[in-house]
């Protein structure tokens, strides 16, 4: 059994199918470049944040 979707976002169609048996999705999303630079960025500062407070403290 398998499932079939369309719906519009910013003027544009996007469809997708899921496959019920094997639970394999297909289609296109809209993506934002910005957004996932964004979050791109966010998560290096975070980890970079986490790495000097961890290993950047002096030992006693």
């Amino acid at each position: 059994m398998s499932w079939n979707a369309t719906y519009a976002y910013k003027n544009k169609t996007y469809r997708y199918m899921v496959i019920g048996e094997t639970g394999s999705i297909s289609g296109k999303v809209p993506r934002s470049a910005w957004k996932i630079t964004f979050f791109t960025l966010f998560c290096v500062v975070v980890v970079l944040f986490i790495i000097s407070y961890f290993y950047g403290q002096p030992t006693t």
